[in-house]
């Protein structure tokens, strides 16, 4: 093991310590990381450590979809169609996104955000921020 690799790994280690990461979030926040170091032979070096991180189970996206969906469910709600588009932007599969999503109680997640939101807000201006948030209009309608 060289150098870069080693200070890659101990870096990779500190971000998975403070909460689970996608393989892309890893692999974008190591890229920083080592051009502010100007470690040598970056990309290479850290494809090895997402590897080892893989394989020692460290990185796994479903795990990571599942911990990401349960987050936003209960500190901020998000309509599944908005969890879709985060989760597809860190680099999660469409596959791996449904499996996630299984168990989510979009109406519940509803309730528990006009429950939180409505006492700062007219109706009017409830319904454009829950439709900003991704809900459905038709939910929306349904559960007020």
């Amino acid at each position: 093991m060289n150098s870069t690799h080693e200070l890659l790994l101990v870096d990779a280690y500190l971000l998975l310590s403070r909460r689970p990461q996608s393989e892309k979030e890893l692999r974008t926040k190591l890229q920083q990381y080592g051009y502010k170091k100007k470690l040598e032979d970056l990309q290479n070096n850290i494809d090895h450590v997402v590897e080892q991180l893989k394989k020692e189970r460290y990185i796994d996206e479903k795990s990571f979809a599942e911990w990401y969906v349960s987050q936003r469910q209960d500190f901020r709600p998000r309509s599944k169609r908005r969890l879709t588009v985060e989760l597809t932007q860190k680099g999660i599969s469409d596959e791996i996104i449904e499996i996630a999503l299984e168990g989510y109680n979009e109406e519940l997640v509803l309730k528990k955000l006009i429950e939180k939101k409505k006492e700062g807000y007219s109706t009017e201006e409830l319904i454009n921020y829950l439709l900003g948030q991704g809900f459905p209009y038709d939910l929306i309608k349904t559960v007020l």
